[in-house]
């Protein structure tokens, strides 16, 4: 079983209290930018990158890799829904899917990410497409 992390704490600031988040285990594809994977690894998030860790890995080989290893998929490719779905390809422990205009920064799918989780958005079982207008997620078979 995937470790899970430490679970969400108060914390106490300058007065003021808020929500740390429990750590997640986050890969990007290589078509997620690394300043995204940089957004979330210092809010403390265990972050990897394909591009780093597995130049070239083909996308199926990847699903195959992490699975039952306790990461969640971070992509802006549509294939990997269909896969997972469809072709019953084993899945990730989550999948998230950046569907942005051309125009986005490259720190933005991270924010955007980040807003969920600090939101209280659960990566972990589910389908989570990530738009500027918001997210819909379904559970993952």
């Amino acid at each position: 079983m995937p470790a899970r992390g430490p679970q969400p704490a108060p914390c106490h600031s300058e007065g003021s209290m808020f929500l740390l988040t429990a750590v997640v285990r986050l890969i990007g594809d290589e078509n997620v930018p690394l300043s995204s994977m940089r957004v979330l690894r210092v809010a403390g998030h265990e972050t990897a990158h394909v591009g780093r860790e597995s130049p070239g890995i083909t996308d199926s080989l990847l699903l195959q890799t992490i699975h039952g290893q306790g990461w969640i998929l971070l992509t802006f490719d549509t294939e990997f829904y269909d896969w997972i779905y469809r072709d019953r390809l084993p899945a990730p422990l989550g999948l998230v899917h950046f569907s942005l205009p051309r125009d986005h920064s490259k720190r933005e799918p991270g924010e955007l990410l980040l807003r969920i989780l600090r939101e209280g958005g659960e990566l972990e079982g589910h389908f989570t497409p990530v738009t500027r207008q918001g997210n819909a997620q379904e559970r993952l078979p």
